[in-house]
């Protein structure tokens, strides 16, 4: 097969035309793939609960925690640099790309030299040679990010998707065999690392365009700036959501933090593993419709609703239910997670709004604005889990949740300043979800206590969720407005199957 030009990669102009359809396309895609690798990491917790102890995945969530400072650090923000750009060339790609990879090495090298403090901080020698395996992956990492940013930026989420559904698929088979074979927490590492050589791969694999030999840092300031901000913004808010973590790994054992873990695993885990590859759909079509006002608000308030009225009734019903869903999913062994796995519901409410603001943020270019922001948000949520953390775990669960919802609405009043988005934009997306979940969530409370319910936990599954997911609609038609909020997200679904892959 003959490779397109470099110059075919760069252009977007084509991509206006249509563009309903394609975001519609990529949207379809996107859930698509986040509803395979959701199948696929229940598949692997279920196994993996059953196979390991909580203390192997606390071990893992401490040098995870490092891991995750260096994936903030790892793109400098240049990815959505290239996805938000107008022009670009051949040579500012290729220079973005040599900084990337050059900069993937030296935080691999920074992560070797620093696994000792990590294994310091959290009083575990183990973490040593854990969080060196673990920094190891961001050299590779490195090599990639422009190319997946190219496939961003044209809207190729199909490609996106495959490469990590396989590499998901291959890195969850390495690890269940390396557990079956007693490899303990090893087997988390394994997995996470066969899935990043894997995906590193296939997106080499999937996107043709090759860097050239040129580097003109003149050529990318103004970009390597915007990444400034963004990457600034990222570390602020990764302190935000892994303080939590910190504290607890700090004051408490491996074992504790395994448990916490997993309850913010299966709340806000979820929710963030379907809807930040959204956001990537969601910033790269409105970054288009920037000069395009009245498109612009139509389309943010549409992707709004459809994460609304998908993800509010999860929340609730997963929140509702949280028993016998650990018990089924996890075994009993994971029973002191449902308590934090209910506090954490509100945080995780909040997190669908906050990600309206994320893409707000950057498609609109105010990336030195979102980091302001976050510098005030993270002060508030550290604040909140501090104060909650007297009470135990369970406590500091509850302050997170306090503390993100106390930040959302003066988010949006400062995200929204001075653009031609309204507030009414983001609360009117879900007030009628949460109406309605509230009234599903009354009515199981109405049915339980007073209808006899079995006690075996799939079968009160089945009846719970047949019972909610028939109340949450209608109720959602009988609320003013849900009618055509209804009808909207009823044409989308309609454009979806059209698009589906």
């Amino acid at each position: 097969m003959n490779r397109r030009p470099p110059h075919d990669h760069f252009e977007t102009s084509h991509l206006k035309a249509g563009m309903r359809r394609r975001s519609v396309r990529a949207a379809a895609v996107t859930l698509f793939s986040q509803g395979g690798r959701f199948a696929l990491s229940a598949i692997s917790t279920m196994v993996l609960a059953r196979l390991l102890r909580p203390d192997d995945f606390g071990l893992f969530a401490m040098a995870v925690t490092m891991l995750a400072l260096l994936i903030v650090l790892r793109d400098l923000g240049l990815a959505t640099a290239t996805v938000q750009r107008e022009d670009l060339t051949q040579e500012i790609v290729s220079s973005l790309f040599w900084i990337n990879s050059l900069f993937g090495i030296v935080l691999a090298a920074a992560a070797v030299g620093t696994a000792p403090i990590v294994a310091w901080f959290f009083q575990d020698e183990r973490l040593t040679a854990v969080a060196i395996a673990l920094g190891g992956m961001t050299a590779i990492e490195g090599f990639v990010v422009q190319h997946r940013a190219l496939l961003r930026r044209q809207m190729r989420f199909k490609a996106i998707a495959y490469a990590q559904l396989a590499a998901e698929a291959v890195g969850i088979v390495a690890g269940i065999v390396a557990a079956k074979l007693g490899a303990g927490y090893w087997s988390l590492v394994i997995l996470r690392i066969t899935t990043s050589v894997i995906r590193a791969i296939l997106i080499w694999v999937i996107c043709p365009w090759r860097p050239s030999f040129v580097f003109r840092f003149a050529s990318v300031r103004p970009m390597v700036a915007f990444g400034g901000f963004l990457v600034s913004t990222r570390l602020v808010r990764y302190a935000s959501r892994n303080f939590d973590r910190f504290l607890i790994g700090r004051i408490w054992d491996a074992g504790v933090l395994g448990y916490y873990i997993k309850a913010s695993g299966w709340l806000p885990g979820p929710i963030n593993r379907f809807m930040m590859p959204i956001a990537g759909v969601a910033i790269s079509t409105l970054s288009r419709l920037v000069d395009q006002p009245d498109r612009f608000r139509t389309y943010f308030r549409q992707g709004l609703l459809i994460i609304a009225m998908i993800g509010v009734p999860a929340i609730a019903f997963i929140s509702y239910d949280g028993n016998p869903i650990v018990l089924l999913i996890l075994g009993d062994q994971w029973f002191p997670t449902v308590p934090i796995f209910r506090r954490l519901a509100p945080a995780a409410l909040a997190a669908l709004a906050q990600m309206g603001l994320h893409w707000a943020f950057l498609s609109l270019g105010n990336a030195g604005r979102q980091l302001r922001w976050e510098i005030i948000s993270t002060a508030i949520t550290i604040t909140g889990i501090c104060i909650g953390v007297r009470w135990g775990v369970e406590g500091a669960a509850l302050g997170y949740s306090i503390a993100s919802v106390f930040v959302l609405l003066p988010g949006a009043w400062y995200c929204f300043r001075g653009t031609m988005l309204r507030m009414r934009d983001l609360t009117s997306a879900f007030l009628l979800p949460m109406a309605a979940s509230s009234i599903g969530v009354a009515a199981l409370y109405g049915a339980h206590a007073t209808v006899p319910f079995p006690n075996t936990n799939i079968f009160r599954l089945a009846l719970d969720g047949a019972l909610f997911f028939a109340i949450y609609p209608a109720a959602l038609l009988m609320l003013p407005g849900g009618r055509g909020a209804v009808a909207s997200v009823v044409r989308l679904l309609r454009d979806l199957r059209r698009a589906r892959p």
